[in-house]
């Protein structure tokens, strides 16, 4: 039997519920329970935030492509870096602790500025990772990522280095793949 062929296609506002849903099973350990519990608190967060990344652009944001359960932030030289995650993603909601978001997200984006400072790039499997590296290799930047130790070699695999000579401020690992092309 032929393969059939892997398409990556952009998600619409309709598709939110269905991506929060692929996030919440794919990041389901205890230290992501904390965060984005399994239950409507968690789902209605991550929902919010999914359509916030489709509508960024709209809200004057950093240009950003949701595919499947991977998210595609382009930093334009305009941009002048990476924007703080509290505009980035929507404010924590009832069944979450504010506190626990900015320590997660705060951590990665340090280590992310360290890496990066403010150099265009493109941040962030295998069908999804090479459209990411498509379009960073077209837009000539390089790449960045938070990974979880688990992944770290699927990553490396597609030329990712992990940075952490720069510091470590989360217990995500940043890695970055040069720019091509």
């Amino acid at each position: 039997m032929a393969a059939v062929p892997v398409s990556v296609e952009p998600a619409k506002l309709e598709d939110a519920l269905a991506i929060a849903e692929i996030f919440l099973k794919s990041f389901n350990s205890d230290f992501f329970q904390t965060m984005f519990p399994q239950n409507e608190y968690g789902r209605a967060y991550m929902t919010d935030a999914c359509r916030q990344f489709m509508v960024s652009k709209e809200h004057g944001s950093q240009e950003g492509e949701p595919v499947a359960t991977t998210l595609i932030w382009i930093i334009r030289p305009e941009d002048n870096g990476t924007w703080s995650w509290r505009k980035r993603w929507p404010p924590a909601n009832a069944g979450q602790k504010d506190e626990l978001l900015d320590e997660f997200f705060s951590d990665m984006a340090s280590q992310h500025e360290r890496v990066m400072g403010n150099n265009s790039h493109v941040c962030y499997a295998q069908a999804l990772l090479q459209r990411g590296t498509e379009i960073a290799d077209q837009l000539g930047y390089p790449m960045y990522l938070d990974a979880e130790e688990y992944i770290v070699h699927l990553y490396s695999q597609a030329g990712f280095s992990i940075m952490t000579d720069v510091g470590q401020s989360s217990q995500m690992i940043p890695m970055m793949r040069p720019a091509k092309g």
